[in-house]
């Protein structure tokens, strides 16, 4: 059996829709999901006005579940969004996953 891993990559906001656009292109995945977030950094000088003000990004934190295999094929593809800024990520083993189904009565 394959090991299934999950990619967690930081988006900027105004890049979710390319990076949607790129990743439902990649049949070897069966979905993604993302989450608003907000990223601290010690680099301020990435940051706008109203951002350096806050303290904060807000980004959004895109999950992807894949087989081991398939984690260069999704970051290569990612590398074609045309980015202002590098995306972050991290790579993590997957222990179990399935589907919470509800008690039949």
């Amino acid at each position: 059996m394959a090991e299934t891993l999950q990619l967690t990559v930081y988006v900027n906001k105004v890049q979710m829709e390319d990076v949607m656009d790129c990743l439902l292109t990649l049949e070897s995945i069966s979905g993604f999901t993302f989450t608003p977030c907000f990223g601290h950094s010690r680099k301020h000088a990435t940051l706008n006005i109203v951002e350096q003000v806050r303290g904060s990004r807000e980004l959004l934190k895109l999950d992807v579940i894949h087989e081991r295999g398939q984690t260069e094929v999704i970051i290569n593809a990612l590398r074609t969004v045309n980015a202002r800024e590098p995306m972050r990520y991290t790579l993590h083993p997957l222990l179990e996953q399935g589907v919470i189904e509800g008690l039949s009565s």
